[in-house]
């Protein structure tokens, strides 16, 4: 008999029988983790975290808090925010410092409209200081920039970290005067003129037409040429009577007029000084100011017209005069801008340029800022113009005098709107010097000169001297007050 092979068994019938083993056999738990190993797991995280935050904090970024106003405004330290009841602008202020629970009244000005007014304040206004982040790297890689604002280990005995603006650098001999910073270069004094995008940071508030006043607290526009309706101004003892031309019409926002076949001038009457809302507790006698800014939107339609603006300054005792005049070429199709110096009844320079006609409104922005006057007109830079400046400490009632926004119009229609007027800053000297150079500062090769940007308020290089380099901390370079969404959040970068 043939002995029949049994076949071996199929894959299938191996896989199916592996299939009911599986089902057959009970699932298997995961295993659970021990308290220990939990805990460890977790605790090298969270070690991790630290050794990384350390390494960051030491190295690279740290975060601070502002407690003073000595950078106001552009940085601040525990402040109130106060809105003005005559124009609705709004301001910061520095904290009275009141203990819980109490209430007080204080008198505030304006920085816009420089109404005094009171306000019951209590602990529930007050705000907390900036929280910033200063990269502690940047400075290994390059060397500190003037008018970058800084860190650093104040070179008293206390240690204290403190933040400033850097206006001087290693090696230089460093003067101020008349609110400008100088440098001694090949034995001859020159003004340090700050780059574009440190002037605009460091402009400070004068006066903005889009806040409307209910009262006048104090005149803002006058005739220079006394022409029109006399008036007592009684906000100081200095100013006497004023005039006020109503052939222009002022209203909120608006200066408007038909001077067609005639010709008027007007002048902003305040006093431009370095006042900061922010020092209302202070009560610090302001100083006159003679680098303004003056932007406005206008329309001047008729081609036989000319519209002139005007910045003076006092200068070593005498005005000097800076001034733009625009008005349509002799053909109509371009419109010309003359611009002219004028010093002690001389013409210093003049020039004339040609643009393309101006149409409908159009954005203006003249200035004179440390040495140097530049018009825009409608973003674009149109005009720069360097001069030698003052070279003796400006006289308060020369200033006083002199200093001031003319707008002149002649033949022609006009509208101004969106009047924004601006002061530069004003570093006070720490000396009674009557010339530059007279108190000079020199630096060591290793030694920077800081200031606050607040000021008549600041405890800086003019009260402990020059800061070490190794005292230098970082380069401040973003605000994150407070790090919180829906509360009042703000985050930028510092310049």
């Amino acid at each position: 008999m043939k002995k029949t092979k049994k076949n071996p068994p199929s894959k299938e019938k191996n896989s199916s029988t592996e299939e009911k083993k599986e089902k057959s056999s009970p699932p298997q738990k995961p295993k659970k983790k021990t308290k220990s190993s939990w805990l460890g797991e977790n605790l090298e995280a969270i070690l991790t975290a630290l050794a990384l935050a350390m390494v960051i904090r030491h190295f690279a970024m740290e975060a601070f808090v502002i407690p003073t106003g000595s950078m106001a405004p552009t940085l601040y330290g525990i402040h109130m925010n106060i809105t003005c009841p005559n124009c609705g602008f709004e301001f910061a202020a520095e904290n009275p410092k009141l203990p819980s629970h109490t209430k007080r009244e204080d008198y505030f000005i304006c920085p816009n409209c420089k109404y005094e007014f009171k306000k019951i304040i209590s602990p529930s206004n007050v705000r907390g200081g900036h929280k910033i982040l200063v990269n502690k790297v940047a400075y290994h890689l390059r060397p500190p920039r003037r008018w970058e604002v800084i860190v650093f280990k104040s070179p008293q005995p206390h240690h204290k970290n403190f933040i400033k603006r850097l206006v001087g650098l290693p090696g230089e001999t460093l003067d101020i005067l008349n609110g400008d910073i100088y440098v001694k270069k090949k034995g001859k004094w020159q003004i340090v003129r700050k780059p574009d995008w440190a002037q605009e940071v460091l402009w400070m508030h004068e006066y903005d037409s889009r806040f409307a006043e209910k009262r006048k607290s104090r005149l803002v526009w006058e005739s220079p040429d006394q022409i029109g309706d006399k008036t007592l101004c009684t906000h100081s003892s200095e100013c006497g009577y004023v005039f006020v031309d109503k052939r222009f019409k002022i209203s909120n926002n608006r200066i408007e007029g038909d001077f067609r076949n005639q010709k008027g001038r007007l002048r902003y009457h305040r006093k431009i000084e370095d006042n900061y809302g922010y020092n209302f507790l202070r009560r610090i006698e302001p100083t006159l100011v003679g680098d303004v800014r003056v932007q406005f939107d206008g329309q001047f339609p008729d081609p036989k017209g000319r519209f002139s603006v005007e910045i003076v300054e006092s200068i070593d005792g005498f005005p000097r005069s800076f001034q733009i005049r625009l008005s349509t070429s002799k053909d109509g199709k371009q419109t010309q801008v003359d611009f002219r110096d004028e010093y002690r009844a001389k013409v210093i320079y003049q020039t004339s340029k040609l643009l393309p006609k101006l149409e409908g409104t159009n954005h203006y922005d003249f200035f004179n800022a440390d040495d140097r006057v530049v018009l825009k007109i409608n973003g674009k830079k149109i005009l720069e113009y360097l001069y030698q400046g003052a070279t003796q400490v400006q006289d308060y009632n020369d200033a006083f005098q002199h200093n001031g926004i003319t707008f002149g119009v002649e033949n022609t229609r006009f509208r101004l709107e969106n009047i924004l007027i601006q002061r530069d800053i004003y570093y006070r000297s720490p000396l009674e010097a009557d010339s530059l150079g007279e108190d000079a500062i020199q630096l060591g090769k290793k030694e920077y000169f800081v200031l606050g940007d607040n000021s008549p308020n600041s405890e800086d290089s003019r009260s402990w001297g020059s800061v070490p380099e190794e005292n230098i901390l970082g380069k401040a370079f973003l605000v994150f007050w407070p790090a919180i969404p829906f509360l009042d959040w703000e985050v930028h970068p510092i310049r």
